[in-house]
């Protein structure tokens, strides 16, 4: 079973003045929907897959994600962008709001942790609904938010 991933290298500079991304895959989507190793900033890395599917009475997604700080700063802030396969709609996520559009398959959620170097960000509760059943992570990255 292959995973899908991309290589993100450490932070180099004491400012990290924004996050690029590496769109880089290997191996493939894997089969339990899940996503690792994710580009985006210099300082995260970050993955993420799908713990819940809709069921009889519930109609979301809930989504764990994992993520460390690999800075030589603190930050108080992060964007976590989410990539699906199809449109979904953000519903929820602990400390985070809805930073730009909604129901697209690229979802921005502004967090509010606090992070020293070499913190750690879990949170089981990144929620979305979708309209497509075979909803998938194609990746997930964090920038520092400021």
């Amino acid at each position: 079973m292959g995973i899908c991933k991309s290589v993100c290298s450490p932070c180099t500079d004491s400012k990290n003045t924004g996050g690029h991304s590496h769109n880089q895959h290997g191996g493939g989507h894997s089969n339990n929907n899940s996503h690792r190793g994710s580009g985006g900033s210099k300082c995260y890395t970050c993955n993420a897959h799908i713990n819940q599917r809709p069921e009889v009475g519930r109609d979301d997604y809930r989504i764990q994600v994992n993520a460390q700080h690999h800075g030589d700063h603190t930050c108080n802030e992060q964007i976590l962008t989410m990539v699906f396969n199809h449109p979904a709609t953000f519903i929820n996520c602990s400390n985070g709001s809805l930073h730009g559009p909604n129901n697209k398959s690229e979802i921005k959620v502004k967090l509010r942790y606090h992070n020293n170097p070499n913190d750690n960000i879990g949170m089981g509760d990144f929620t979305v609904k979708s309209n497509h059943k075979d909803l998938q992570i194609v990746r997930c990255f964090i920038n520092d938010g400021h």
